[in-house]
């Protein structure tokens, strides 16, 4: 999901529309807002692995 998601995203950086539909899904209020604290925790946790994939390859 990851890889996907930063194949798509522009400008090497992962925004919202880059992450699946069926995970946002999950995040999305009956008002269609999206629940800016636990997206944030999402995002973060995918730069964190991104980070650290990236020193595992070249370390």
């Amino acid at each position: 999901m990851i890889e996907s998601a930063y194949v798509l995203a522009e400008n090497n950086c992962i925004g919202i529309k880059n992450l699946p539909s069926n995970l946002l899904a999950y995040y999305v209020d009956e008002g269609s807002n999206v629940n800016k604290g636990l997206l944030n925790n999402i995002l973060n946790e995918f730069k964190k692995d991104i980070i650290i994939e990236t020193l595992i390859f070249y370390f």
